[in-house]
């Protein structure tokens, strides 16, 4: 059975889903120019005691070993590598993956010129969340 209150938010949400396909639209010709490749380098750092957890996952995995770190829904990445480690810390992990343009629902950055020196992705969350041992920083 669904949680108590799906029926109204799937309504709403349905009912609100005409208001993102101009953003998710401008998203996606904004992506195919700056990455012709249509894959996307991107980095998410994972600090405090989720972090920590992770950390310690790494340093037991084998280099063929698969580490799960599940995201419900949309999930914010960085094109930056130093802000992905800024949000680690000293004691987390920073997750980097490549993934398709397809992938990236929206990117503020074409909206409100907000952020400098990388681009923030808004994720679909299914995309990055299976992650190698080469996938992850732990320094």
């Amino acid at each position: 059975s669904y949680p108590k209150g799906f029926d109204n938010l799937y309504k709403n949400g349905i009912r609100n889903a005409k208001y993102y396909i101009p953003f998710i639209a401008a998203t996606q010709a904004s992506l195919r120019r700056r990455y012709p490749s249509g894959i996307v380098e991107i980095f998410r750092g994972i600090g405090g005691e989720a972090g920590r957890k992770l950390r310690r996952q790494y340093n037991r995995m084998e280099s063929e070993d698969i580490l799960a770190v599940p995201h419900s829904g949309l999930s914010s990445f960085s094109s930056n590598e130093k802000e992905g480690r800024v949000f680690a810390g000293t004691t987390g992990i920073t997750l980097k993956k490549h993934i398709s343009i397809n992938d990236v629902w929206l990117l503020p950055s074409i909206f409100t010129g907000v952020y400098k020196g990388e681009d923030e992705f808004l994720v679909e969350g299914d995309s990055a969340q299976l992650f190698r041992k080469d996938e992850l920083i732990s320094e």
